[in-house]
């Protein structure tokens, strides 16, 4: 599975964010990096990928499982 991009809304400071994730065509790269100030959302974002991710791998080990609500565990 690759992410491409992920989108929020709603999600800590933002109220609409779409975020384009490496590799992208114009760069040859595999990585991507989010840089700003602390309070700019830089946690939301990475809790949010976690928490969507979650969902995916508790699907996967149960067709039950409703994945985590808290992207910490």
């Amino acid at each position: 599975m690759e992410v491409k991009k992920l989108t929020l809304r709603n999600v800590g400071r933002f109220s609409e964010l779409e975020i384009p994730l490496a590799p992208l065509e114009n760069l040859n790269t595999n990585v991507t990096v989010f840089v700003g100030n602390n309070g700019t959302g830089k946690t939301s974002i990475l809790r949010s990928l976690a928490t969507s991710l979650s969902w995916l791998v508790s699907r996967i080990q149960s067709d039950k499982s409703a994945g985590s609500s808290d992207s910490r565990t």
